[in-house]
């Protein structure tokens, strides 16, 4: 395994943004499977967003979908994953999806969002 720090080093912002720029230029020149942590914007399309349920609402901007991580993993197609919800437009900057109203997301759960500009958990309504 290569090692790009060690304990003590001094990571600075041009490190990171390295880094970061390395992982774009991936995800660009794959067009393929992308899957993401966060509220970091979508950059390719397909991008899916892996999370942990631990807050009341998903945020996020335009549409998309939520299924549960376990079946994606799985390999099963997501036109035919079972705990499945999907996300509307609310016509805002960012909307605000209760996850409370998902019967099949328990807390702790880790799902992936497909289709939005971006996602995140957050307590309080967008």
């Amino acid at each position: 395994m290569l090692n790009y720090f060690s304990h003590g080093d001094l990571i600075t912002a041009e490190k990171l943004n390295a880094i970061i720029a390395i992982i774009n230029d991936v995800e660009t020149q794959t067009q393929g499977f992308s899957m993401v942590s966060g509220g970091r914007d979508a950059d390719i399309a397909g991008t899916m967003f892996a999370m942990k349920h631990t807050k009341r609402y998903l945020v996020y901007r335009s549409t998309g979908d939520i299924y549960d991580l376990s079946e994606v993993l799985a390999g099963v197609p997501l036109d035919d994953i079972e705990n499945h919800t999907s996300l509307g437009d609310c016509g805002e900057l960012t909307c605000a999806h209760d996850l409370h109203s998902i019967e099949w997301l328990s807390y702790g759960m880790m799902y992936i969002v497909e289709g939005c500009e971006f996602a995140m958990e957050d307590d309080a309504r967008a």
